[in-house]
């Protein structure tokens, strides 16, 4: 891409190398087979889809999840899914996010940052449970159907959340713990 710079780089449980192009300007979705020696590009973005994050899921080698930046003013950002290695990308469901108020659900859920905190992971045994982050995290666990907010950012938030779900703002980094299925740390503006 004559304009794009790189924006994520991910491995597939076999081996093969997912890249995705962008940030700034148009890009898409790379994937080489080779140890990187070729690639081919697997996904054409849109020209509002600037950044894309992606996350492969360790237990399938076929399935890799992709957020997209929308850079259209007000723009709601994308997720799509392949389960055939990025020969077929769908787009699934983004989640509705309680921000400040209790009574409004809004459709943007990275409140126009998704230039700046955009992350996702699949969970290492179940290729359908996902987290991803913006300002706040979020989980589905059927493959992007559904999501459900599962911290908030601003600490006298009262919507359901217990004090325990408060997580500082801006996800920037997801990782199992090593060693554990079950244990996951998040960095943000906060640290971890």
């Amino acid at each position: 891409e004559s304009l794009s710079m790189g924006a994520d780089l991910e491995i597939a449980a076999n081996g093969d190398l997912y890249a995705s192009m962008g940030v700034r300007y148009s890009g898409g979705i790379y994937k080489s087979t080779d140890n990187g020696l070729n690639w081919r590009k697997v996904y054409d973005s849109q020209p509002n889809e600037w950044r894309i994050e992606l996350a492969c899921a360790p237990s399938n080698p076929d399935v890799v999840y992709a957020l997209f930046e929308n850079s259209s003013e007000n723009g709601i950002p994308a997720i799509r899914k392949t389960n055939t290695g990025g020969a077929l990308w769908q787009e699934v469901r983004t989640p509705l996010w309680y921000d400040q108020n209790c009574s409004s659900l809004e459709r943007d859920w990275t409140r126009g940052q998704d230039w700046f905190d955009l992350i996702a992971i699949v969970d290492p045994t179940d290729e359908n449970s996902v987290y991803i982050g913006a300002v706040d995290l979020f989980k589905t666990t059927d493959g992007g159907n559904s999501w459900t907010q599962i911290s908030h950012w601003y600490t006298n938030f009262s919507c359901g959340y217990p004090p325990n779900r408060t997580v500082y703002a801006d996800q920037h980094a997801m990782a199992f713990k090593p060693g554990s299925n079950s244990e996951l740390l998040f960095g943000n503006d906060g640290g971890v």
